[in-house]
């Protein structure tokens, strides 16, 4: 490109009076600067300080000209949004491999500045790259390694296998080698053979800085550390790349992969074969995690539960989380089986619920991953999730973890108030700590109503002056009834902009009362069928199933607060459900519902009381209780009375029985003893346990 023209074009303006005010800037790196690296030499930021508008021509476009007058154009040159009044202009370093002088020209009119045009800016730079002009290297050949090609191996590494001795024909060429091992059992091409480990190795590069310490005197190598089985039966690779250019004294680095392209002086391959037998694996395998930790996000330290499904019945025997920085793992909470799923005779069940330790979660800002070990009865390990041909006994899965944000918090009106209507919600956060859009979010912040239909869909709210609130005004909504504001996850960024924490889902409730007067509310609605039925005598208690005659609701999440459906002994609460949420048959239209306790089976006379109002129809959800169709106070009685003891107790277990009057009956007795106890209560390992005939 001819710049001579544009240049003249400035010269005659100049001569014939034209008025020249364009504004003052900065070019940077300066002209005069030195640079090591062609990368230096391909980043240009052109500032203009108090400019008011900057008009980039389509068409701009600027050259930098070595030595020998040949010249490269720049690939962007277009003003930095996120920094006002800067023209960023960028050149492919790749095409900068020539050392010396460089000539930057920005052709006139490229810019234009507050209404005037910009004057060809000139600026000179030198370049001293010592990864320019490498020269040639001699080619060689591999002439032999040990282990030979062809040998086979149990292991790759280890202390007794820690390196390859290598000979080419010409090993003081060699300052750098790179080496790949594949597993090529079931092919070599790229898509099929599978990676396994790849490493490399040098010495001082010699031939450029004379330096005399040299790992190699004695001949080359690559040092193969750690340890990796090598499978029987399986076929090995081992890729070798022998390069000119090693490591680098003056700049501490390693050989760039365009170092590394031009001093290649060999490229070879040999072939190595597993003989350690293959482990045996558990035939159970991990089905399903709930809930999916693709989606489920921990948002406080409570909510840090799930449940493994696995194809058969097992049991874990590690639940941990790694320290970090090679510090190794620690518990990171408990695990017993799911609810309903109770263990075999060796301890095992097919659904496992795991709980963090709230501890570990409570200040955890992104992601957290745990690590699970799992065996069968016949002490198999369920193979893990990392597809390793050995050692591939852990299972691990990466949760995210937002525990430690700051709490968003809804201070106009406040969370729960009733209002005449609701027009506009202001939200701030516990720590009040300056908000941001965080523009992470995936769904718009939106306001429903009782049942989930949404009423109003929000744009971004107004910020306060220090940006500590949030405020969303919005066409009133005066219908009576009880409205969500739900907040998505990251909506907002709570902190210093770019560094700051995202927020995490919120829900806040309001109940517009409105001006009509509703008729009182019934108690009268109650389930058609209980099971088990009231006063039913039962070998254990853990479920009780309602069927109602019609669609019957229960409270959703942002409902407020409810009383506890409990389960009590002899007046004393044993057990308390909260009735937010409650299974049902469906989310829509549900008429039955299921109340799960842990599972009771010590012999007693046991009560659950389901409070009133509970469970209601549609009239008396949509008036806030005044009107419709709830349950009045339901007391259902139940008699646990045993199974037997060889059921309660396992036919391996030693016992020692107890009559009512305390008077010792059978001592460390195998449970066979107990058939020919007569029939009564005994206390039986401490439990109470009827005895039948």
């Amino acid at each position: 490109m001819n710049v001579k023209p544009l240049l003249c074009v400035a010269a005659m303006l100049s001569a014939y009076g034209v008025a020249q005010a364009f504004p003052d800037y900065t070019l940077s790196p300066a002209s005069g600067s030195s640079f090591n690296s062609n990368l230096s030499l391909a980043n240009f930021n052109l500032s203009f300080k108090d400019a008011k508008e900057i008009v980039v021509d389509d068409n701009a476009m600027a050259i930098l000209m070595n030595e020998d007058g040949d010249d490269i154009y720049s690939t962007s040159f277009a003003e930095f949004q996120l920094e006002p009044g800067t023209i960023i202009i960028k050149f492919d370093s790749d095409e900068i491999q020539i050392n010396g002088q460089w000539d930057l020209t920005i052709p006139a009119g490229s810019i234009t500045v507050d209404g005037e045009e910009s004057p060809a800016i000139n600026a000179s730079y030198t370049l001293s790259d010592p990864n320019l002009g490498l020269g040639e290297f001699p080619q060689i050949e591999l002439l032999s390694t040990n282990p030979a090609d062809g040998d086979k191996l149990h292991l790759w590494g280890g202390d007794a296998f820690d390196r390859v001795d290598l000979k080419t024909s010409d090993d003081d060429a060699v300052n750098y080698i790179e080496w790949k091992l594949w597993d090529v059992t079931n092919g070599e091409e790229e898509g099929v053979r599978e990676w396994l480990k790849q490493g490399n190795d040098n010495r001082f590069d010699l031939n450029r800085y004379g330096h005399t310490d040299d790992i190699w005197v004695d001949g080359l190598y690559i040092a193969v550390g750690g340890s990796e089985k090598l499978v029987e039966g399986h076929k090995y690779r081992l890729d070798l790349r022998f390069c000119g250019i090693g490591y680098d004294v003056e700049t501490d680095q390693y050989p760039s992969d365009y170092q590394i392209e031009l001093s290649t002086e060999c490229e070879a391959s040999v072939y190595y074969y597993g003989l350690t037998e293959a482990p045996e694996y558990s035939p159970y395998t991990y089905e399903a995690v709930s809930p999916n930790p693709d989606e489920y996000v921990i948002t406080s330290p409570e909510l840090g539960r799930f449940m493994i499904t696995y194809s058969g019945p097992v049991k874990p025997l590690k639940f941990t989380y790694p320290l970090g920085m090679g510090a190794g793992t620690a518990p990171a909470g408990e695990f017993a089986p799911a609810m309903g799923n109770e263990v075999d005779a060796d301890g095992c069940a097919s659904v496992w619920e795991f709980v963090f330790d709230e501890s570990i979660l409570t200040s955890n800002v992104g992601n957290i991953t745990c690590n699970i070990e799992t065996i069968d009865k016949d002490g198999l390990y369920v193979k893990g999730n990392a597809d390793y041909l050995f050692d591939n006994n852990t299972y691990s899965i990466n949760w995210i973890c937002n525990c430690g944000a700051p709490a968003l918090m809804s201070i106009d009106p406040i969370d729960g108030s009733e209002v005449e209507e609701l027009s506009s919600i202001t939200v701030t956060n516990e720590d009040g700590q300056v908000m941001n859009l965080s523009y992470v979010a995936g769904t718009d912040v939106i306001i429903v109503d009782r049942f989930g239909s949404t009423v109003r869909t929000l744009g971004e709210p107004a910020f306060s002056v220090d940006n500590t609130n949030a405020t969303w005004t919005f066409d009133p909504i005066v219908e009576e009834g009880t409205y969500a504001l739900i907040i998505p996850m990251y909506y907002f960024n709570m902190g210093e902009e770019f560094s700051g924490t995202n927020s995490n889902a919120t829900t806040f409730t309001y109940i517009v009362k409105g001006n009509s007067t509703p008729s009182e509310a019934a108690y009268d609605l109650l389930p058609v069928s209980i099971t088990p039925e009231d006063n039913s005598e039962l070998s254990s208690l853990s479920m009780i199933q309602l069927n109602f005659s019609d669609v019957t609701y229960c409270p959703l999440d942002f409902d407020g607060t409810y009383p506890q459906i409990q389960l009590l002994s002899d007046g004393e609460i044993l057990q308390e459900i909260n009735p937010v949420d409650l299974p049902a048959n469906d989310f829509f239209d549900p008429d039955e519902y299921y109340i799960s306790f842990s599972e009771v089976a010590e012999i007693g006379n046991y009560t659950v009381i389901i409070p009133q109002g509970i469970f209601f129809d549609r009239a008396y959800d949509e008036s806030n209780g005044a009107q419709g169709h709830a349950n009045p106070e339901i007391e259902l009685n139940y008699v646990v009375a045993g199974t037997g003891v060889e059921a309660i107790f396992g036919a391996d277990t030693l016992i020692n029985v107890y009559d009512m009057n305390g008077v010792m009956i059978l001592n460390n007795a195998n449970v066979e003893a107990a058939k020919e106890l007569k029939a009564g209560v005994y206390v039986i390992n401490g439990k109470k346990v009827i005895v039948r005939k």
